[in-house]
């Protein structure tokens, strides 16, 4: 098997500007990737693996060019509104949380801007009243377009007539994306959809003893990815790729 990552545009050496592309952009790149490794005679499969927004990406390249299969990892349907509203609270979890000095700043600025599923209120109205693709907020650059085309998305749509196998990957202790959503998105596609649900796994594919949320994610990106990922991949991808 060969295997081919890459970084967003704009991202790392990739050409492009990440924050004025849109979802339709990365799903356009996954598509000419995707093509031009279908047309290479060495290769007999091409199979998509996709996390979190790569699962709804995925999903939109296989309607269109015939793959092997699909491999979701920590996947959601949830609609991107709501998506926000989880993340937000998950994310006012972790500064209440926040220890020393540092932390009692951010709780500070938190409060004095009216809590975090405010701030996230406020930039959501701001990124749909106006077309520009970026916007700024707290000096920092916002995906303005990527998150408008987000928020029109129906991700349920994507996995509607999805006809190549797919394995689901759900991440048990996932504050993200909801784990919940596996359950739904396998009985969308149905009969080509495999389910594995990991207990304890991280949206960002560690093994953790309770779900901490953002402020872990330093700590867990120090740690490989879970052993148990590469098994549940490999278990389902190998019988697929025999002659």
């Amino acid at each position: 098997m060969a295997c081919f990552r890459y970084d967003k545009r704009g991202v790392g050496k990739s050409g492009g500007d990440y924050p004025s592309a849109g979802h339709s952009d990365l799903v356009e790149d996954a598509a000419a990737i995707t093509r031009h490794f279908s047309k290479d005679p060495d290769i007999l499969q091409v199979f998509l693996l996709g996390h979190s927004e790569g699962t709804i990406i995925a999903p939109q390249v296989a309607q269109a060019i015939p793959v092997g299969g699909m491999i979701l990892l920590a996947p959601f349907v949830t609609p991107m509104i709501e998506i926000l509203a989880q993340q937000g609270a998950a994310m006012q979890k972790s500064v209440d949380a926040g220890k020393g000095v540092s932390g009692w700043f951010v709780r500070l600025f938190v409060r004095l801007s009216g809590g975090i599923q405010a701030i996230n209120a406020r930039l959501i109205k701001r990124v749909e009243s106006t077309e520009k693709p970026v916007v700024r907020q707290f000096f920092r650059k916002v995906e303005a377009r990527w998150m408008r085309e987000m928020l029109a998305q129906d991700a349920s749509q994507v996995f509607i007539g999805a006809s190549c196998p797919t394995l689901v990957l759900v991440a048990g202790n996932d504050v993200q994306c909801p784990p919940k959503d596996g359950d739904k998105i396998t009985a969308i596609i149905g009969e080509n959809a495999t389910q594995i649900n990991i207990e304890g796994l991280s949206h960002i594919l560690r093994i953790e003893a309770e779900a901490r949320g953002f402020a872990s994610y330093p700590e867990q990106l120090k740690r490989p990815m879970a052993d148990e990922v590469l098994v549940a991949v490999e278990n389902w991808l190998v019988p697929l790729t025999k002659p």
